[in-house]
């Protein structure tokens, strides 16, 4: 009992702490008279970054503030004005303030609010939203924006419901489960899941006292298509997808890209068992299980010419490709300007890795003051580039032109652009469609637009320039 003027009376926190039975011990809970204990529930990660309270009040006559990570208990004069401000970790937003003896605060979903210390204490708890992320893709990491999971909290949480991709807000109280369900999604069949939960289920659950689950976290529903592609190959080459079988959902539209390797050509698909196309890419719509072989022929063995501008110093630059290497351009090494390799890491991150300066082979070198483009008839000057008499001029964010030259026997490349998405256009057209360069050693492509949402997306990129 806590006596003030000579009569008992009874602790009050301790009653209010047992109705709510999850909160952690705090500290003591005695005040001296005149005094008023202030408790402070903060719910913290497992030794990761999580939610602080930032406390002001005045003691002594001095401004005192306080940053609270974990339970913190205060003991301030009657009268004290306490502003509290919630700050919210990663993957978390603010949602209410509760306890007892907390004035306007009590329901209030303002960050920031302020309580008049009383003789019978206060108890401050906030509580926040954590971020669940759902993603549900299919085995070849494609996005399934069609497909959803059935989610449900016990006791409560969140809305039970149906949710696509995307990020649900939980508040998510002691013992408290998160039960994640897929749904039936047509043309294809729930596979596993990854990410916060593994295997066939996805079960979040939390019986810790001062935590609530291990959120923010994300969780990956991972379905296999029900058709199936097998891809075949007959000499030397290779195709994308790569040989072997894959699935895909009902009615998908699949790219297929031969790619021969040296000494052979590709000649045509085999698309259950009835030849198709000479085009070394092609398409098969997956209504229904597909067979397909890439068939690949010997060539004879020919000597190169190299195509190249009369005052070169240079056979080994801009010669003419027959065929590519198996592993191109993948095999490739990157070295060139640094705000091109900035700006482009992510695609670059699919090459093999930065070249040092001592290789000579297998490189791809990017951007503009790179290398002597005026020997081969390329010269460029602010926003636009003359490849061999015809001009080819970027404007900015709206269109743009990639330039690569080929020196086969190497396996080199040099690319750059003429407007500040250049170099991203080259690498981008590269990655998807390198079967392009067979044949040629200066390649011109163009990015217009169409959208108008000033990204680059591949219908938008197109050659308009080889030699």
């Amino acid at each position: 009992m806590l006596r003030k003027n000579g009569i008992a009376r009874p602790l009050l926190l301790i009653v209010l702490i047992a109705g709510v039975a999850w909160m952690p011990p705090l500290l003591r809970l005695e005040s001296l008279p005149g005094t008023s204990h202030v408790s402070i529930s903060v719910h913290n990660y497992d030794g990761r970054a999580g939610a602080v309270i930032g406390v002001t009040y005045v003691r002594d006559g001095m401004t005192v503030h306080e940053v609270v990570t974990h339970p913190t208990g205060l003991t301030v004069d009657e009268g004290t004005v306490v502003r509290l401000v919630a700050i919210p970790g990663p993957g978390m937003s603010f949602d209410k303030w509760s306890g007892r003896n907390i004035g306007a605060c009590d329901g209030s979903s303002s960050p920031s609010c302020t309580l008049t210390a009383g003789g019978g204490g206060a108890l401050v708890i906030p509580s926040f939203l954590y971020d669940l992320n759902v993603e549900i893709e299919d085995t070849n990491g494609w996005s399934l924006t069609r497909c959803t999971v059935h989610v449900r909290a016990s006791p409560s949480g969140l809305s039970e419901g149906d949710y696509g991709p995307g990020t649900i807000r939980v508040s998510v109280p002691i013992s408290q489960t998160i039960d994640l369900t897929p749904n039936p999604c047509p043309g294809y069949r729930f596979d596993h899941w990854e990410g916060g939960c593994s295997g066939p289920t996805c079960i979040l659950t939390n019986f810790r006292p001062t935590w609530s689950l291990d959120l923010p976290t994300t969780v990956r529903a991972v379905y296999k298509g029900v058709r199936s592609l097998e891809v075949e190959v007959e000499g030397a080459g290779t195709t994308v997808p790569p040989p072997g079988v894959h699935y895909y959902g009902t009615g998908q539209v699949v790219r297929l890209v031969a790619r021969s390797y040296a000494g052979y050509r590709f000649d045509h698909w085999v698309v259950d068992g009835v030849p198709t196309t000479d085009q070394a890419s092609t398409a098969v719509t997956m209504t229904e299980d597909h067979r397909v072989r890439a068939v690949f022929s010997p060539v004879e063995a020919v000597s190169t010419v190299a195509s190249l501008p009369v005052s070169s110093p240079s056979p080994r630059n801009g010669t003419s490709c027959t065929s590519l290497p198996a592993d191109f351009p993948l095999g490739l090494r990157y070295r060139g300007a640094y705000a091109d390799l900035v700006v482009n890491q992510d695609l670059l991150a699919r090459l093999a890795g930065p070249a040092g300066p001592e290789r000579v082979e297998g490189v791809i070198t990017i951007g503009r003051n790179e290398g002597n483009w005026r020997t081969y008839g390329i010269e460029w000057t602010g926003r636009s580039v003359m490849v061999r008499g015809v001009e080819f001029k970027a404007v900015d964010w709206e269109r743009d032109y990639a330039v690569i030259l080929v020196d086969c026997p190497r396996a080199n490349l040099m690319l750059a652009g003429a407007g500040p998405l250049g170099s991203r256009v080259g690498l981008t057209w590269l990655l998807d469609r390198p079967e392009t360069l067979v044949g040629r050693w200066i390649v011109v492509i163009r990015w217009q637009d169409g959208d108008g949402d000033g990204s680059i997306d591949p219908w938008e990129l197109r050659p308009v320039f080889w030699a």
